[in-house]
């Protein structure tokens, strides 16, 4: 008898046990969600069109089998086990598993955690240097910081 390997998970399971507003899976919720509760919490079972947006905090757990479409999921942490057709910025961890399928782009700021398997099409973003304090490799032409905070432009090479 052979035994199944259940990888460890980044977002604990506490936070997302504590999710009490959700979409069912025999509901389709079209429009924009928006809360500025640091403890806001959203799980999605059926389908959501539009964008959810938890600017002071959050937690979005998008379950197996649901859809979130023409949108963006912004929250301290997002769990993504359905589809997602549309952006994701995640400030503190997102975790995306083998259920899930992304199209769209990953904005991160910390951890980023996508288990064997999974299906992303389109582009990951760390975003955690733009607070400042990091060099940021970039470009011919673009702007950067360097350690002191300072900005310059890079040149091209001839």
């Amino acid at each position: 008898m052979q035994d199944s390997f259940t990888p460890p998970r980044s977002i604990d399971t506490a936070l997302i046990a504590q999710i009490e507003s959700f979409g069912k899976d025999c509901v389709q919720l079209v429009g924009d969600l928006n809360s500025t509760s640091p403890t806001a919490s959203f799980r999605i079972e059926g389908r959501f069109e539009g964008n959810i947006r938890f600017p002071a905090g959050g937690v979005v757990h998008i379950a197996n089998g649901a859809v979130f479409t023409n949108g963006t999921i912004e929250a301290d942490y997002v769990y993504v086990e359905g589809s997602v057709h549309g952006d994701i910025r995640a400030r503190k961890c997102v975790e995306v598993v083998p259920t899930a399928d992304v199209i769209g782009t990953i904005f991160y700021d910390a951890d980023l955690d996508l288990h064997k398997n999974v299906r992303i099409r389109g582009g990951l973003n760390f975003l955690g240097f733009e607070q400042g304090a990091e060099t940021i490799h970039t470009r011919s032409g673009e702007a950067s910081n360097d350690l002191d905070g300072h900005s310059s432009t890079s040149q091209p090479s001839v």
